[in-house]
Order: structure tokens, then C-alpha cells, then sequence
């Protein structure tokens, strides 16, 4: 497939934007920066968004970054903000109300959207790519919500999409700031599609070529150049296998005491050495993190596991305020991106034997207490979204992604279809037979404006569309957690969170 190239802009140009065919392109060019958002940048893709939305000669819309660029985009210009924040609050609280807009429509776009994470991707790189429904990463792909290690919390929209991967991953990955790579961003849930980032410009120039903007359609295209993904893929990356185990095991827990007792109890009698090592680094690592920080993110997690879209930015929005006003932001940002110190050098307020001294009840108090009841009510506006569009799901998560262990149990005890009991399948077969059949729709009805209709995805409607790695993890889920006995099939080990809800 021959490619049609991409006129490059000035080079003092951050963003700029191109129509190929029926695409719309949006291209991060602030390369010195690793394409950092600024204020300037956002403003620019709102209401170029909107307007290609409303538009019926753009079918897809793709977001990236140009070809050799070595980050997608590596989050917010936090640097900026800060250095804002000194003399002008408002001001720096202008970027992040803004910010967050804009991951609420990439997030609710009623077109399709494809962002191509093809470098490093964290923080605000983040925000603009895993609520889109179609988000691929390559080989070059590094991800993280590394917020903790700047005396921040993982915000845009982070309690909404981390505590949708399976099992305790999303805690581990937004209190720990820990990064994952490649293939890995794919397997564990964070990416609907991983390709060769050779095969960009095809891929570019075949949504291009696209005469449909259904989502089906858009899907289908990509999945052309998915990469061939193997079973023990999901069995041996990073994070697979018992260091899964154990990382349910250790990040299960509400605070970060109990965690980090956890984890100090599997570096001693951990089931073998990758386990050992691996709860032993993440502890290291956590040593480096503020501790607030950390506090925060957990509870910010644990909050969003109940919250809509819109609640969880909102969430955000209230924190940013706070850590605007009081906390390690301004240090660490100066710490680690100023005078560039390394992760142990940095001196948190907070020191690690006095971890105690911060209660889960004092979190609250201070960072998550209604506006109403702060004394800093005054000044603690409310996120105004424009839109007045909300979900408790991502309505392509069933089209796009690979299913979580949720997703699979309910398939195996009869409560796959939103609304509907049926008889339980009674072998490993079965299970995989339906949600060979069924994964692949696109649940338009989570999507709701004022009361929601509904909350819970439905699998069905996927008319056999096939993904790459949907066979290969609904198997290893299958041989992990089921055991078939006489006319029956069991789940073994814990109900997946969410699932005693059902």
C-alpha cells in the first residue's frame, strides 16, 4: 500500500492539523518538549475537534505525533504550570480545568477516534489517548502515570480508566508510577491494538481511505495490521504469570501500610525469585515516591471504582485545587524537572517511617471533602463540562479491547447479557465459544445524558468480528480461574472486583 506523506508545518508550530481523504489528523509538534500539552495546545483541539465531529466529510479522526518523534505525547507541561502557580493560581488552574475538557470529549466523541501512542505516553499523554476508543501502541510505546514521583496524583481521568484493568493492576500503576512498554501496554489492557510502528503511514493512509465513520467499520481497518499476539504473551510479560499473583495480593489493600506490609512479606516468602524481586523493586521504587502523593492516589483509585466519566474529572478538578494550594507539586516538579536530581535524592515532607502519621480518614478530610464543606469553598470552583454526556463504561470497550476477568466471569456464571440470566455454561469450551461470538459490539446505550440508563456493559452484538489476542486471553483466564467438575464449571480463586455486584 503506497503512502501519501504528511506536509510538515513550521517548526515553532506545536500542533497542527491535516485532512487526508476522510481523515483528520492531529499532529503533536512540540518535539523539544516530548510533545508536553500547554494551554495553547488544548485550546487549539477543542473546538477543532467539535468541529470535525459535526462534519459529515470526516469519517475518523487520528491523533499522533510525526514519524521519528520520540514520545507521543509525555504528558502536561507540569514545569509551566507550577512555574504559573507561583504568581497566578487561576491562571494554573485554567490549564487543568481546560485539560480535563478535553479528555471528556475525546472520551464521548461520537466519531471515531484513534490516537497513536507510538513513543513515551504519561500524564496528560494519557488523557488524551486511553479514553479514545481506539488507542494503539507499537514497539516504541512507554507508559506510565508517573505523578507520584512529582508530588502529584495520576489525574486525567486516571481513577476512571486504572480501575478498569484487571484485577489490582491499575492501583499498582497509579500508586507506584511504574512504566510498562511495547506489547505490554496491549496485554494488559491499556491499549485496544498493538501494530509495528512501520506500518503507521499504511495505517494512516488505510483509516484515510475509510468512506464509513462506524465504529465497527474503523475497528475492523485496524485490526488489518495487529500484530499476531500468542497465548503465552499473556502468561509471560512483565506483569503476567504469579507476579500478577502477587501484585493482587499485595495492592488489594485500602492503605498504603497494609500494602507496603505486603509487599515486605513477599520479598521475604514470595513463591520464587521473579516474585521476590519484583515486589522488592517495587518497594524501592515506592521509597523514591511521596508518600502523600501515593495516599492520595490510592483513595482517588478506590473512589473512582463507583464514579461516572464526569465524576471522576471532577474528582481531579477538586484535587488539582488542592495541590495547588498546599503540597509537594511545586517541589518536585522543581526537584526532578528543574534541577533534574535523582529519584533518591528527592526529600519529601513526609519521610518514610513516618508514613503512619497520615491517616486514610486525614486523606479525606483534606483532599476529598466536599466543596461545600471547605473553607477554601470560595475559590473551589466546580468542573463545568460542555458537554452534557456521561458513561459508567467505555461504550467500545466490548468493540475495541480485550475482555478483563470480569468480563469472563460473568460469561461463566450466566450474566453476560446486561439485564439477563442465563443457564451458566458448563465447560471451558463453551465460555470461550460465546465470547468468541459475542465480543465485538459497541454498547451505545451506556452513554447517557442527565440519569444514566444503564451502568454495566452488555457482551453480545460482536457477530463473531474476531480481535487479535481475544482467544489466547479469555484461554489463559479459562485455565487460570476455572476448573470444570461433573455438569458444571467453577470459578476458582477470588471473584473478580465488581463481580459480587452482578
Amino acid at each position: 500500500m503506497s503512502s501519501t506523506p504528511i506536509s510538515p508545518p513550521a517548526a515553532d508550530v506545536q500542533i497542527y492539523n491535516r485532512k487526508l481523504r476522510s481523515a483528520r489528523l492531529f499532529i503533536l509538534n512540540r518535539l523539544a518538549k516530548l510533545n508536553a500539552l500547554n494551554l495553547n495546545m488544548i485550546n487549539q483541539m477543542y473546538p477543532q475537534l467539535e468541529a470535525w465531529e459535526d462534519s459529515d466529510l470526516s469519517k475518523v479522526i487520528i491523533l499522533m505525533a510525526p514519524e521519528g518523534s520520540r514520545a507521543y505525547c509525555a504528558g502536561g507541561d507540569v514545569e509551566e504550570v507550577v512555574s504559573l502557580a507561583r504568581t497566578d493560581t487561576p491562571a494554573a488552574l485554567k490549564f487543568f480545568e481546560e485539560e480535563y475538557k478535553l479528555n471528556h470529549l475525546i472520551g464521548t466523541l461520537n466519531k471515531p477516534l484513534v490516537a497513536i501512542i507510538n513513543g513515551i505516553t504519561m500524564g496528560g499523554g494519557a488523557g488524551i489517548s486511553v479514553h479514545a476508543p481506539f488507542c494503539i501502541a507499537t514497539e516504541k510505546t512507554v507508559f506510565a502515570m508517573p505523578e507520584s514521583g512529582i508530588g502529584y496524583f495520576p489525574d486525567v481521568g486516571a481513577s476512571y480508566f486504572l480501575p478498569k484493568l484487571d484485577g489490582e493492576l491499575g492501583t499498582y500503576l497509579g500508586v507506584t508510577g511504574e512504566t510498562i512498554k511495547g506489547k505490554d501496554v496491549f496485554i494488559s489492557g491499556i491499549a485496544s491494538h498493538f501494530i509495528n510502528s512501520a506500518q503507521i503511514p499504511d495505517l494512516v493512509n488505510r483509516l484515510a481511505d475509510l468512506e464509513s465513520a462506524d465504529m465497527e467499520v474503523v475497528n475492523s481497518a485496524i485490526e488489518e495490521f495487529a500484530v499476531t499476539v500468542k497465548k503465552s504473551d499473556f502468561e509471560s510479560w512483565s506483569l503476567g504469570g504469579m507476579v500478577m499473583e502477587a501484585l493482587n495480593q499485595c495492592f488489594q489493600y485500602n492503605t498504603l501500610e497494609e500494602i507496603v506490609a505486603e509487599l515486605e512479606r513477599h520479598i521475604k516468602d514470595g513463591v520464587n525469585e521473579k516474585v521476590r524481586k519484583w515486589a522488592d523493586d517495587t518497594l524501592k521504587l515506592m521509597k523514591e515516591r511521596s508518600i502523600i502523593s501515593m495516599k492520595v492516589a490510592l483513595e482517588a483509585l478506590r473512589q473512582g471504582r463507583k464514579k461516572s466519566f464526569v465524576e471522576c474529572l471532577q474528582q481531579d478538578y477538586h484535587l488539582a485545587q488542592t495541590f495547588l494550594e498546599k503540597s509537594e507539586f511545586a517541589e518536585g516538579v522543581s526537584a526532578v524537572l528543574v534541577q533534574k536530581k535523582k529519584r533518591h535524592e528527592l526529600n519529601w515532607g513526609l519521610k518514610w517511617e513516618d508514613m503512619s502519621n497520615l491517616s486514610v480518614s486525614q486523606i479525606r478530610e483534606f483532599y476529598f471533602r466536599p466543596r461545600i464543606a471547605s473553607p477554601f469553598a470560595k475559590s473551589r470552583p466546580l468542573l463545568t463540562i460542555n458537554r452534557d454526556l456521561d458513561h459508567f463504561d467505555y461504550p467500545h470497550r466490548t468493540l475495541s479491547k480485550l475482555p478483563t476477568e470480569l468480563d469472563v466471569y460473568r460469561v461463566v456464571v450466566g450474566r453476560a447479557r446486561r439485564g439477563r440470566v442465563s443457564v451458566p455454561p458448563t465447560t471451558k469450551k463453551e465460555v470461550l465459544q460465546y465470547m468468541l461470538l459475542h465480543w465485538g459490539g459497541y454498547d451505545a446505550d451506556l452513554i447517557f445524558s442527565g440519569k444514566p440508563k444503564v451502568q454495566t456493559i452488555t457482551i453480545e452484538g460482536g457477530f463473531g468480528r474476531g480481535k487479535m489476542g481475544l482467544k489466547e486471553k479469555v484461554e489463559v483466564i479459562l485455565d487460570k480461574r476455572c476448573e470444570e467438575t461433573e455438569r458444571k464449571l467453577e470459578w476458582i480463586g477470588p471473584i473478580p472486583l465488581g463481580g459480587l455486584e452482578i
